[in-house]
């Protein structure tokens, strides 16, 4: 399999706790067009077998990170929203690529702030995972 790599432009979107109403339980529809977005791009494959998965959550810079005493690149964020509820929001958008996220084996996860010009965005890279590994 080659990887697949999507970027989705925009700030990306953690998922949220459900709500409730109307005696049921439903997604807020911020978090739902964020994972449909996801599915948009990365459109139905079902890939088999174990899976690695790498993210880059990259948030607007904010102000106080403008002026050139601050590196130009990529700065790790280290604010809310949390890292482990941007990563579900991508996970349950791939589960009509994957069989089932549950294959996700492996998980690199980073959330920074976007280079002075750039723009906020999600990076997800997807390939098979090695299944033969040793620990140190």
């Amino acid at each position: 399999m080659t990887p697949i790599t999507i970027t989705l432009q925009g700030t990306p979107v953690p998922k949220a706790r459900p709500r409730f109403g109307n005696g049921r339980a439903y997604t807020p529809k911020r978090t739902k067009d964020y994972e449909n977005a996801l599915k948009a791009l990365i459109k139905e494959q079902n890939i088999q077998g174990a899976i690695e998965v790498t993210l880059n959550a990259v948030f607007p810079r904010p102000q106080r990170l403008m002026p050139k005493k601050h590196p130009n690149g990529l700065i790790l964020h280290t604010k809310r929203p949390d890292l482990d509820n941007i990563i579900k929001a991508v996970l349950d958008a791939l589960n009509k690529t994957l069989q089932d996220d549950a294959q996700v084996c492996i998980i690199h996860a980073y959330k920074y702030y976007a280079e002075r010009d750039g723009s906020a965005r999600t990076e997800v890279t997807i390939k098979k995972a090695d299944t033969q590994k040793e620990l140190p």
